[in-house]
């Protein structure tokens, strides 16, 4: 082939190539899906749906895409039936996986994905329900086993809660100025460790009054320190002080705004607010500080920005929502936008 030939050839190929690259561009905008927003219009939108992960919805990835995700270790993979979700500083996310009786963690910025199963020679998770990272600690809550797991960033086990601290069924777990709070679902009881896992409080009991519960399931500390419990089968949420002492309750069972029917994962945001998942209404209702309705999103589905059987949740400090929607195998993540203020 001629010099000049082969220029044109060049020429020509550059062409196609931005022909098809403008192309695509303009076919991509077409195609864009109109974002998914809460509350409807007229009202001004305060919180997102961002994406869910795993993200699943390029179904064909190219050749060249499949071999690169071979080599870096990426690529595809998924979740049974997560619980619970921990968002660390630096962003990589710790999820409890009960169906497949592991814990994830996932780096969503470099895509690495480490899958923990193995504690010790001699133990391994069955179904694992919640988990916490705080200070390089990873905390895992099984169920099955009955047992609190605290591990260092190489994976040793530090210690390991159970019988013996008086944990009949552990489910919730929330770590936070270098406190361990744990939720004992059996035992209808709160414990509060430090991280060398000796016990600094008790509280709760059975029952239906203030203080007591019935089934407990999540727990979170607020950002005005408050501790905050899912008392599930008694469709509210308990607020105590740092000492355990009772304060108020919010919400009572019912279908409507401020209800609950089960209510499970609990978090706070940088602005105070506490969102509560309910697994029934499958949304999630928000508090303001002065624990009052402010609004909900979400709703039954299998779509972008719905749930089902919702569990845990997460808040980053950015105010992206993590969202354990355990049926639909996925973490569903939004942002609150603010406009209350």
């Amino acid at each position: 082939m001629k010099t000049s030939q082969i220029k044109k050839f060049c020429i020509l190929f550059c062409l196609l190539l931005c022909l098809s690259g403008i192309s695509a561009a303009a076919g991509s905008k077409e195609n864009e899906p109109a974002r998914i927003f809460w509350p409807p219009p007229p009202a001004s939108p305060r919180i997102f749906f961002v994406k869910n992960i795993p993200d699943h919805s390029v179904r064909n990835p190219s050749f060249w895409s499949r071999v690169g995700n071979l080599f870096s270790g990426k690529g595809r993979w998924s979740l049974n039936r997560p619980m619970d979700i921990d968002v660390a500083e630096d962003g990589a996310l710790y999820i409890a996986d009960t169906g497949q009786g592991e814990v994830i963690v996932y780096h969503p910025k470099t895509q690495r994905l480490k899958r923990i199963k193995q504690i010790n020679k001699k133990e391994s998770l069955i179904a694992p329900i919640d988990v916490a990272i705080s200070e390089g600690i990873l905390f895992i809550c099984d169920v099955e086993l009955k047992k609190v797991f605290a591990l260092d960033a190489k994976g040793k086990v530090l210690f390991v809660l159970g019988e013996k601290e008086g944990i009949l069924r552990p489910m919730g777990l929330f770590a936070k100025d270098h406190k361990l709070y744990i939720v004992d679902t059996a035992g209808s009881k709160i414990i509060v460790v430090d991280f060398q896992g000796k016990v600094l409080l008790t509280f709760g009991g059975p029952g239906k009054g203030d203080g007591q519960f019935n089934h407990p399931t999540y727990i979170c500390v607020g950002r005005d320190h408050k501790i905050y419990v899912s008392d599930t089968l008694n469709f509210r949420i308990q607020i105590f002080d740092p000492s355990g002492a009772y304060i108020k309750s919010i919400g009572k069972a019912g279908d409507g705004t401020g209800s609950f029917t089960r209510p499970k994962g609990l978090a706070s945001d940088s602005f105070g607010h506490i969102y509560v998942v309910d697994a029934v209404f499958d949304n999630v209702q928000i508090f303001d500080e002065n624990k009052n309705f402010l609004l909900n999103f979400g709703t039954g589905g299998s779509s972008d920005g719905e749930f089902w059987l919702p569990a845990g949740v997460d808040i980053d400090k950015e105010n992206f929502i993590y969202i354990a929607d355990s049926y639909n195998q996925r973490i569903s993540v939004f942002q609150y936008a603010g406009g209350d203020e």
